[in-house]
């Protein structure tokens, strides 16, 4: 009964990844989603950055520490073994979820004003204009 329940958990947790994987392509492309890289509230660039590097660091670090041998032997004393791999992509797919919904807008400052300058909006300008970029 117990293999079948890890298995089950397993499946659920890989699903759960590939539905984030998939969402991610539709958030950097602007696919489908109703939140993309390319919308969301005006903010601060202070605010942005402290949010979206606050949320991209918490990733790293569940990724770094979670991956180390110590970490997995304390873990396995909590979880099964079979389920610790489980375990670390699931609460990947929770951090990436995460830093998809509390994205925040980058702006940069030009003269008097703020502009919206996201990655992908500044990678489609550049290649719409044959490379010359947007401002």
């Amino acid at each position: 009964m117990g293999r079948i329940i890890i298995f089950i958990y397993g499946l659920a947790a890989y699903l759960l990844f590939i539905a984030t994987i998939v969402y991610a392509i539709c958030f950097v492309g602007n696919f489908v989603v109703h939140k993309s890289i390319d919308s969301g509230i005006e903010v601060p660039l202070s605010r942005a950055l402290f949010i979206d590097v606050g949320l991209f660091a918490l990733f790293a670090i569940q990724h770094s520490v979670m991956a180390r041998q110590q970490f997995k032997k304390w873990w396995t004393k909590i979880i099964p073994e079979p389920a610790e791999r489980s375990t670390y992509v699931l609460s990947s797919c929770f951090l990436f979820i995460l830093l998809k919904v509390f994205y925040s807008f980058k702006y940069f400052f030009s003269g008097n004003r703020y502009f919206f300058y996201s990655y992908a909006d500044g990678i489609k300008n550049s290649i719409g204009n044959g490379g010359g970029g947007r401002y």
